[in-house]
């Protein structure tokens, strides 16, 4: 089909009559009342939530003013619609209302759930847009709609601004391509409600987004679905200051204003060009209020140029861009600072206008908002202007109701006030904190969203937080602090009987945030909580004691941990101290003798006063990749708990005097792994610390030196490199201060030449600083603004720091979000790594089918190779499960243990040496494949265990090819999923599993047993982390059944080379009461143990 035949078909639909429209257009309001008039529907169909309904009789009341918005709850937030005299759906109702003609709503209700994507690959056809663009020459949609739609929109008729409209929609669409399943769900649903009122025979008119208009041109009937929960609505006024796209304030447009402007000309070119004279004689008018020159002269100017563009361009009348222009020429005088802002702030006062709404008298108004404003005017809490409000409820009785009340609102969903920060501070007691207040269009929605929660904001917070959901402990812990700060007896009730349950179950990190927060409601540090009962308190203190207990109790369960979040738990629940001082001590020098990487970097941050200043500058020994990759992940956790007091320790001395005086290529070899490892730190904290260390960088006490300083040090430099150069060594040297630049990444102005190259290249992993982009907003890890290709990146890293950092490099850059550096790395000439594996393996559903084919060899070649060296070491253990027994027929299997036991009485001498002569050979008897014994293997695939689920699907590979074992392989989150097709093929099965979501291990073992034949012949391995959904109750059931019934259980917490894991360590000890072993066992030691079951079971 052509470009001409698709747009008739789609401009001359009449089944329904399609008006394609941008929510704020005055062209198509004047336009509208025309088509309508001209196509006299039975039926208005126009793109609003179902929930609009209710409120359409009240938006469009006669003695309601616009601009006005409806507003609906949805989740946490609200939903804006705002409308103005030149919106085209308020114009379209109005004249429904006007006519006596029926509007139904098309869109989807505000509460449907948001339908999941697919992601997938769908070029577009950028011909139409690109033609749009080019006749607009503008490159934003908005402002081709302008050039395009409202610019020629005076002296045009109705159906050519209709046409116009609808083929800049289509343009866009077809150059879109894939359409996201939410906008997919929409049309889905117009075209669903369109059906049902044209298969009744009635003429519909569809007023949408002219994007959409090209998706509903033969609407079928069908089910809509049942309606949701009930949704608070209101309406409620607007003003144009909020409707400026440049508020913040969604759906906006730029200038209102004007809009309003040229709606009032009716698209008259005479009568516009009267307003835009008038408008540019407010602006000088106001350029002279301001105190500069601009009289009757500069407005005659302004005028005649703003005509003579618009006549130029072949428009009737001038725009908002003509206008703009003109004034900045004639007025502005082409300056961008001084008179060119003054000018700019007369265009916005007068373009965007002070206009504000005013909702029919009779709208449904809640009293919530009557009971507020008086609690607010009570406590002098001001309203009138936006500011950030200074508290000490601590101290002051005044202020602490200020804040319970704030907190109130806040917790009850009325966007009045936020918290900023914590201010000041006394030791560990804060003593101020900030509010910021901005009473506004927003604030008056939720009010009346919130008014079916109560009356009062005491009674809106507790129904809040008595029928919130909560179902992880960090829910909980929320629940409790929210209670506490807006001290709520029964919310607090609910709070512990939630929280009590969770002392014997929770890991190590919600154990220790718990505990504080118990501590914090206890001493009354959360302000609120001094109004709660006494009683209340000491329940806090109770449970806080229980929770401290829980978090020693689980201190074992984070020993194999990665997450640095483990780490600052840690260091918060270290910094609490109390009764358990002793065992803690203890803790922290197995983490740091035995724990992962980051856990043993995070002890030693913890013990570092006690450093014996050798551990710390010790991990530098770090030859291998392996052991690279450790030192950084140990600065990461050393950094995490020990920045406090990191640069005055006599570890941290021993450290800068190390990465000082190490060679230059160890060094250079060492970098990245440094640099990663105080990435971890914010860019000013990186700074700081460059400067406390400059005392123990040698001469320069100071590393930001004076300009006398600077200048004499750079001469001194100079004439130092050029006397290396003449001997070709420049630029190899890296003296103290460089490498600590280099390592923390900052100065990069002060290194050299070869300097600035790597921190460039380590940029492009870890972020360029603010100062090195225009929006600061940008910068973050791995985010920061591109400046190497993935091709020059990799020739960067192989020449400055060798071909075996491209693989570490790429691999971090990979698991912070870039597939696209995996996509590059050779197949044949990669390392094989778990780490690479599980990394490659987790961009399977952010990448389109095209993109993952490109990464389908590498993952490929890593099973196999990772497979082959695990099979070496696994096979060993499970040689002899399937011998047969012992015969004297001749067989393909000699059993030579017995066949030279039984002939030790045959020997004779041979060479010099006694030889046994096999005169009674033994063979093994042929065994069939079909050998009992069955292990089931229950893979926990939650977010926190892809290692465990690679070793998993290698290891039951490994384990399959015995004729001892009938392996299944079951997967598992919240469901359960059979696998035991792929356990022979390992990449099938990877790439098939999907990392992710939440922990039910109960209804994974009650899938298992359902699967065990023969009891006493059955092994069952569950790898987890066992941390449970949810009550701990069945799973301890399920257990227990197994291991009553016979089947031999193992649960492994983790299944890695190193035998260490996370897990909750408390969960995991009932389970092993219940009649499970439980241990984090490497894939040798569950091979070992396999092999030992089965030969003694066999025996």
């Amino acid at each position: 089909m052509t470009t001409e035949t698709e747009l008739a078909e789609l401009t001359g639909c009449r089944a329904p009559f399609l008006i394609g429209i941008r929510h704020h257009s005055p062209a198509m309001s004047v336009a509208t009342p025309h088509l309508l008039e001209g196509f006299a529907p039975d039926v208005l169909a126009v793109e609003l939530p179902a929930e609009a309904a209710d409120w359409l009789d009240w938006l469009t009341h006669p003695e309601a003013v616009a601009p006005l918005a409806m507003a609906f709850s949805r989740g946490e937030g609200l939903s804006f619609y705002p409308f103005a005299d030149f919106s085209p759906e308020l114009v379209a109702l109005r004249w429904a209302r006007a006519n006596s003609v029926p509007v139904v709503c098309l869109d989807l209700p505000v509460t449907a759930p948001e339908p999941e994507e697919a992601v997938e690959e769908s070029p577009g056809d950028s011909r139409g847009r690109d033609a749009l663009f080019a006749r607009a020459r503008a490159n934003d949609t908005q402002e081709a709609w302008d050039r395009l739609v409202e610019a020629p929109a005076p002296g045009s008729a109705p159906e050519q601004l209709r046409v116009a409209a609808l083929a800049h929609g289509w343009a866009l669409r077809r150059a879109e391509g894939r359409i996201d399943a939410h906008t997919r769900a929409r049309e889905e649903r117009m075209n669903r409600v369109l059906g049902r009122e044209l298969s009744a025979g009635r003429r519909v008119a569809a007023m949408v987004g002219s994007f959409h208009a090209a998706a509903l041109l033969a609407p079928e009937p069908g089910p809509l679905d049942a309606a949701g929960p009930d949704v608070a609505g209101c309406l409620v006024r607007y003003t144009f200051a909020q409707l400026d796209s440049r508020s913040g304030y969604p759906a906006g447009i730029r200038d209102p204003g004007w809009q309003q402007v040229v709606l009032a000309s009716e698209l008259a070119p005479g009568g516009l060009r009267d307003e835009a004279t008038r408008l540019i004689t407010e602006i000088t008018r106001r350029l002279r209020a301001a105190g500069h020159p601009a009289g009757p002269g500069e407005a005659a100017e302004t005028t005649r140029m703003a005509l003579d563009l618009a006549a130029l361009r072949g428009l009737a009348a001038p725009s908002r861009r003509e206008l703009i222009e003109a004034a900045t020429t004639v007025l502005a005088q082409g300056e961008v600072l001084g008179r060119g802002r003054v000018v700019a702030e007369a265009l916005e006062q007068v373009l965007i206008g002070d206009r504000s709404g005013q909702v029919a008298p009779g709208t449904p108004v809640s009293a919530l908002r009557a009971n507020i404003l008086a609690e607010l005017e009570a406590l002098r809490i001001p309203l009138e202007k936006n500011e950030q409000l200074y508290l000490e409820p601590l101290r002051n009785p005044r202020d602490l109701r200020r804040h319970v009340l704030l907190m109130r609102l806040f917790t009850g969903g009325v966007t009045f006030a936020s918290p900023v920060s914590q201010g000041l501070s006394r030791g560990a007691e804060m003593v101020g904190l900030s509010w910021d207040l901005r009473w506004s269009t927003a604030t008056e929605a939720s009010i009346e969203l919130a008014a079916p929660r109560g009356l009062t904001p005491e009674q809106v917070a507790a129904t809040v937080l008595l029928t919130r959901k909560v179902e992880t402990p960090q829910e909980a812990t929320a629940l409790l602090t929210e209670a506490a700060g807006c001290a709520l007896e029964s919310a607090m009730e609910r709070a512990f009987r939630l929280v009590g349950p969770l002392a014997g179950r929770v890991g190590f990190t919600d154990a220790v945030a718990l505990s504080v927060a118990l501590a914090e409601v206890a001493s009354s540090h959360i302000p609120g909580a001094s109004l709660l009962p006494e009683q209340q308190r000491m329940r806090a203190a109770e449970l806080r004691d229980e929770f401290t207990s829980a978090a020693v109790r689980e201190l074992r369960g984070i020993r194999g941990s990665d997450d640095p979040e483990d780490a600052r738990a840690l260091a918060v629940f270290v910094a609490q101290g109390g009764s358990h001082a002793l065992s803690l001590g203890h803790a922290l020098e197995q983490l740091a003798g035995d724990g992962s990487p980051l856990m043993q970097g995070a002890a030693a941050g913890l013990l570092l006063d006690d450093d014996s200043a050798g551990r710390v500058a010790s991990w530098l020994d770090a030859p291998t990749p392996d052991a690279r990759r450790a030192l950084r992940r140990r600065l990461v956790g050393l950094l995490t708990t020990a920045l406090p007091r990191f640069d005055s320790s006599p570890a941290t001395i021993a450290l800068v005097d190390r990465v000082g005086g190490i060679p230059d290529d160890e060094f250079v070899s060492l970098l990245p792994a440094l640099r990663g490892g105080f990435d971890v730190l914010p860019e000013q904290a990186r700074e700081a610390l460059l400067t406390d260390l400059a005392r123990e960088l040698g001469r320069a006490r100071d590393l930001v030196l004076s300009p006398e300083e600077t200048l004499a040090a750079t001469r001194y430099d100079t004439a130092a490199r050029d006397r290396l150069a003449a001997l070709g060594l420049a630029d190899l040297a890296f003296p103290p201060a460089e490498r600590w630049r280099l390592v923390l990444g900052t100065e990069r102005e002060r290194l050299s030449h070869r300097g600035r190259r790597m921190a460039s290249a380590l940029d492009e992993l870890y972020g360029r600083p603010d100062s090195d982009s225009l929006d600061g907003g940008r910068r973050g890890s791995g985010n920061g603004p591109s400046q190497l290709g993935v091709r020059q990146w990799r020739d960067e890293i192989e020449v400055l720091f060798g071909e075996h950092e491209v693989q570490e490099i790429f691999g971090q850059a990979a698991a912070r979000g870039r597939g696209d550096v995996v996509e590059r790395l050779d197949p044949d000439s990669v390392r094989p790594s778990v780490d690479l594996l599980a990394t490659a393996l987790s961009l399977r559903g952010a990448l389109p089918e095209a993109r993952l084919a490109r990464l389908r060899p590498l993952v490929a070649r890593l099973v196999k190779e990772l497979g082959a060296e695990l099979a070496i070491r696994l096979r060993p253990a499970l040689s002899g499960l399937a011998t047969g027994r012992p015969t004297r027929r001749r067989t393909g299997s000699l059993d030579l243990d017995r066949t030279i036991r039984g002939n030790l009485r045959h020997v004779v001498p041979l060479d010099g040496r006694p030889q046994v002569v096999p005169v009674h050979p033994v063979f093994h008897a042929p065994m069939a494949r079909d050998i009992d014994w069955h292990l089931i293997v229950l893979v926990d695939v939650s977010g926190s265990m892809s290692e465990s689920v690679v070793y998993s699907a290698l290891t039951a590979a490994i384990l399959a090819e015995s004729p001892a074992l009938d392996v299944d392989f079951l997967a598992f989150s919240t469901e359960v999923l059979d696998f035991t097709g792929h356990v022979h093929d390992p990449l099938a099965l990877l790439l098939e599993v999907s990392v992710g979501g939440g922990t039910d291990i109960a209804s994974a073992l009650r899938v298992a047993r359902s699967r065990v034949r023969v009891p006493s012949r059955t092994l069952l391995v569950l790898i987890s982390d066992f941390e449970e959904f949810g009550s701990d109750v069945p799973l301890l059931a399920e257990v227990e059944a197994l291991a009553t019934s016979g089947v031999t259980l193992l649960g492994c917490a983790a299944l890695n080379d190193t035998g260490t894991g996370v897990y909750n360590a408390g969960i995991a000890a009932r389970v092993a009461g219940a009649g499970m072993r439980v241990a984090a066992v490497s894939p040798l030691d569950l091979a070992r143990w396999v092999g030992a079951v089965i030969r003694e079971g066999s025996r």
